[in-house]
């Protein structure tokens, strides 16, 4: 009997999210302020009321609105990190249980209890011997890898 198979998002990954996001929500919030004359000028520019609204942000502040506007992005890049963390799964396959874990609790499948595994969609889907779902979760793991570790450990694969 080998260890489980663990599929979880990797570090880099975790880490590329947590750096990017609010960097790049500081940067939206710099070419806001910045082009807001110019997006406004357009007649044909979409969200003209948000722009709008950074226009007398810009007039009531003033010097001071920089700093303002690219500390509101960081905070949404957070925000966003911390949303994309909630909804990491990670899904350890053994010969005797499956093991799904993520933001908001872990649950077990006993083998016995699982008839199949499948994807459909984004979905990993554990279906019980009387065909109802044990499990429906959405995941950023390919069809593949989710194959190679369910039939690794002997457990019947429905589809591709």
């Amino acid at each position: 009997m080998s260890d489980p198979t663990v599929l979880a998002t990797s570090r880099r990954s975790r880490l590329a999210t947590a750096v990017l996001l609010p960097l790049g929500g500081a940067l939206l919030g710099w070419a806001v302020l910045t082009w807001h004359d110019v997006w406004l000028a357009l007649d044909w520019a979409p969200m003209r009321g948000p722009v709008a609204l950074v226009d007398r942000f810009d007039t009531w502040l003033g010097a001071g609105d920089t700093p303002v506007l690219v500390g509101l992005g960081v905070l949404l890049g957070v925000a966003l990190v911390l949303v994309a963390r909630s909804e990491e799964v990670t899904v350890a396959v053994g010969w005797d249980r499956v093991r799904v874990t993520r933001d908001s609790g872990e649950r077990t499948y006993r083998r016995a209890d699982v008839r199949e595994a499948l994807v459909d969609g984004k979905h990993l889907v554990l279906v019980a011997d009387n065909g109802t779902e044990l499990l429906r979760v959405r995941t950023e793991f390919g069809r593949e890898a989710l194959a190679d570790a369910f039939r690794a450990h002997g457990y019947e694969w429905t589809g591709s």
